[in-house]
């Protein structure tokens, strides 16, 4: 990780909303903090902006799909102008990992919560919220594995 606050802000990108999680490689946590509205196209970039100046992060991670990967598609453009657009703004490093199964990881969270009496009835939202942290544990794991291997 870059050097600096040792956060990471890590982003599940959606055409209507986009799932954000915050997390410390330090403390390897990762858990959704907000979701944003992605509608139309139109990023609520204000509130994406708070969240950065609230938890100045050193590096941004995106997840991008690897086995249903069309890159014509308009969502895949769309994530990549997103991609860029954080780059642009925070000039800040831009990670990309694997976010294969993320939603399904994070519907199977949120469902054992449910059974276990820790969380009640769940929302879209708070999908996207955990498969942000999903997306974040994940480049942790890959993070410390590249870290662990020089």
């Amino acid at each position: 990780m870059p050097e600096g606050s040792g956060m990471a802000l890590a982003f599940d990108f959606g055409m209507a909303r986009i799932g954000v999680a915050v997390g410390s490689r330090e403390a390897e946590t990762a858990r959704g903090i907000a979701v944003v509205a992605n509608q139309t196209g139109a990023v609520d970039w204000a509130a994406i902006d708070g969240l950065v100046r609230e938890w100045a992060p050193s590096v941004l991670v995106v997840g991008e799909p690897c086995e249903q990967r069309d890159e014509y598609s308009a969502w895949f453009q769309a994530m990549r102008r997103f991609c860029s657009e954080l780059k642009r703004r925070y000039r800040l490093p831009v990670e990309r990992v694997n976010e294969d199964y993320s939603s399904a990881a994070a519907r199977a969270q949120l469902r054992a919560e449910r059974l276990e009496g820790r969380r009640g009835k769940t929302n879209r939202g708070e999908t996207d919220k955990m498969a942000a942290a999903c997306i974040l544990s994940t480049w942790f794991s890959e993070h410390d594995a590249v870290l662990r291997e020089n």
